[in-house]
């Protein structure tokens, strides 16, 4: 008889047959599984009792069993060559119970190897077993601490004591010489399969005689289906179209999540369940109680008197509904949402319709109607505080107004899709935006770009232009370079490459260019870069004309990198893309050397 057979009439009798012994004195010679029980004996995959029994009638225990699996999957292994060792059948049986008993397989040393020798490269089974030792090792090391240290040393040569430079909450002169260093620690504890936490904890300054230490970005997050459940730092999407929550990122103004806070969320969805229950809120600013269909959304929001939020001078509570259709797969697409103040007795409605003109061109219009005193936007600013550095700030909120907005996105390919090919893109946009209830315009401007990516591009080497066209302004500015064309260098060992761009905005007769030539040494991963820079029109008079950059960076081993540097009149801006306010910003020169490691 097959050994796996034998393995599955095992399995068929798991609660009377325990493991066996041989020579299993306790079974019959006209036991109905006699042939089975002594060809496990025989390929040792059984070994039975010290007394020698077979024991029948004892209950099998789960470590028993998944010694007698390990058994089977060793001599499976060490006979895979064998022909028709075991049907595809047995081999499902075989994987069942593997991904069943991953966590006992895993104390008796059965290794993914080992199932890839049985069962094959990609099956369930190594996943199952992948998967629980990853858990086990998260137990064994249920603090998991990574991070990252950066030291700078900075010195102005020449100074600039007129030009200032932010140093933590601070603003100091372009003068003299400073040592800064920070360590940011970012704890995630395992607590339990179901429960994590995480904290980053940042020390500056400990070089000095001052160092400080900062808790930030604390969470515990729990997670077991039906239930999400998470206290602490919160990122979220915007819920709808932002009509009640449009924007709220006191805990960090740059973040790219449109809701970025301290506070909870909640999601309970039960299975088999078409509805999603959410909770969400801010301590002291909003509390938000959401039921979501497909596509259908109704929520109840309270915002206190006096929130941070939108610097409310009234409490209200917004009856607040959704919904969303692509009419049955169209090329059409409409989101509405709805608000109403219950204690304000005030409304807002939003509308987006978006029309697929192509496949990569898209017709967006989008219009809202707020009403004098709803409570989200009763306030066009917010003020918040920065508990770091303890300064106020504004912010100005997006849908503060009543607006429509007409937007016109569009990409082509003009020719070649693989990387294979020269390929031409073209893309442009068009925006249009006015107060729905004064006809005020805020916005009517048009862009658009063409880009060139050569055949087999290396380092990302690209051509740009860029036109954008300001009508209410009318004014234009315009931006054209290239990236990154590899020189050609007779050692292998080493890649250069050079890149160059100019953008002029004729309304401030302003012309900017800068070059780039970047030379790499691949061996001793060693990068240098010089920059020239060209600004026609600097933001004083008396700031120069010209600037430049160099730099060399070092990755002396992995995850450390080390890198001397020197500018000469300082650049603000992006360098390699269209940008308005890119030029000269001060005379100061910045010698800076700098080690970054991460653990």
């Amino acid at each position: 008889m097959r050994i796996f057979v034998a393995v599955t009439l095992l399995i068929l009798f798991v609660f009377t047959l325990p493991v066996l012994a041989n020579p299993l004195a306790d079974v019959p010679l006209g036991h109905w599984a006699y042939d089975a029980v002594q060809d496990l004996a025989a390929k040792g995959i059984i070994t039975g009792y010290p007394d020698g029994t077979f024991g029948g009638n004892r209950v099998l225990t789960r470590n028993e069993f998944a010694e007698a699996i390990a058994r089977a999957i060793g001599y499976l292994e060490s006979s895979v060559d064998s022909a028709n060792l075991a049907t595809q059948e047995d081999l499902k049986i075989l994987e069942k119970l593997i991904q069943e008993f991953a966590d006992e397989l895993q104390k008796f040393g059965v290794t993914v190897e080992d199932i890839k020798n049985v069962v094959g490269e990609n099956s369930q089974a190594i996943q199952a077993l992948n998967s629980r030792v990853s858990e086990l090792e998260s137990y064994a090391e249920p603090l998991k601490v990574t991070g990252e240290l950066t030291t700078k040393y900075i010195g102005y040569v020449p100074a600039d004591p007129d030009s200032t430079e932010k140093v933590g909450c601070e603003k100091w002169p372009k003068t003299g010489y400073r040592l800064e260093d920070q360590v940011d620690f970012h704890l995630l504890a395992t607590i339990n399969e179901f429960t994590t936490s995480g904290l980053t904890l940042t020390v500056t300054d400990t070089f000095t005689d001052n160092p400080s230490v900062s808790a930030d970005h604390f969470y515990i997050d729990y997670k077991q289906d039906p239930w999400y459940i998470r206290f602490g730092r919160v990122q979220l999407k915007r819920f709808d179209l932002g009509l009640v929550l449009g924007l709220y990122r006191p805990a960090d103004p740059k973040s790219s999540y449109a809701l970025d806070f301290d506070g909870f969320y909640i999601a309970y969805q039960p299975e088999g369940s078409g509805v999603a229950w959410k909770a969400v809120g801010s301590p002291n600013d909003f509390y938000m109680v959401r039921a979501e269909w497909e596509n259908t959304a109704l929520a109840l929001t309270w915002m206190p008197e006096g929130d941070e939020l939108y610097g409310s001078e009234d409490s209200d509570l917004i009856v607040s509904a959704a919904m969303k259709t692509d009419f049955n797969q169209s090329d059409v697409r409409m989101t509405l949402e709805g608000a109403y103040g219950v204690l304000s007795d005030t409304y807002a409605l939003a509308g987006e319709l978006a029309f697929k003109a192509r496949e990569n061109a898209t017709i967006t219009l989008e219009g809202r109607y707020i009403t004098e005193g709803f409570t989200p936007v009763s306030s066009q600013y917010v003020e918040w505080i920065n508990d770091t550095c303890g300064t106020e700030r504004r912010i100005s909120r997006w849908n503060a107004s009543n607006r429509m907005i007409f937007t016109l996105p569009g990409n082509f390919q003009l020719s070649g899709e693989g990387k294979d090919q020269e390929q031409w893109k073209l893309s442009f946009g068009y925006t249009y935006g006015e107060k729905t209830t004064t006809g005020e315009k805020t916005s009517d401007e048009v862009n658009a770009t063409l880009t060139y990516i050569p055949p087999q591009p290396v380092s990302g080497e690209s051509a740009t232009l860029r036109v954008n066209y300001y009508m209410m302004k009318d004014t234009y500015g315009v931006f054209g370079g290239y990236r990154n064309y590899p020189l050609e260098i007779q050692n292998e060992n080493q890649k250069a490459y050079l890149s160059t761009n100019v953008q002029y905005v004729p309304d401030s007769s302003e012309i900017t260019a800068v070059g780039e030539l970047r030379y790499r040494w691949l061996e001793e991963k060693t990068t240098l870069t010089f920059q020239g820079r060209y600004d026609s029109s600097p933001k004083k008079e008396d700031f120069s004309t010209w600037g430049l950059l160099t730099n060399l960076e070092w990755e002396m081993a992995k995850n450390t990198r080390f890198s001397l540097g020197y500018e000469l009149n300082t650049w603000d801006g992006s360098l390699f893309a269209y940008d308005d306010d890119r030029g000269i910003i001060d005379k100061a020169g910045t010698m800076k050397a700098e080690l970054k490691v991460s653990f």
